[in-house]
């Protein structure tokens, strides 16, 4: 399938901070991170600066070293 039809998004192979080590998608007991009112979100959200993450916008789950 191509990578916009894909659920969650996924980037085109060669263009992912994921492959680069430069992004991390994280999971709250077993599960996605789908949502900014969970508990693991808002713990990423007050510390995840302290170790040069930063979310991108449109998807709670994914942070990263460029918020991309």
């Amino acid at each position: 399938r191509s990578a916009s039809t894909c659920s969650p998004p996924t980037a085109v192979p060669g263009r992912s901070l994921h492959e680069q080590g430069r992004a991390i998608d994280f999971t709250h007991e077993g599960r996605t991170i789908t949502s900014r009112s969970s508990p693991a979100f808002a713990w990423l959200q007050a510390n995840a600066s302290s170790y040069g993450l930063r979310n991108l916008p449109s998807e709670p789950w994914h942070w990263s070293t460029t918020g991309g």
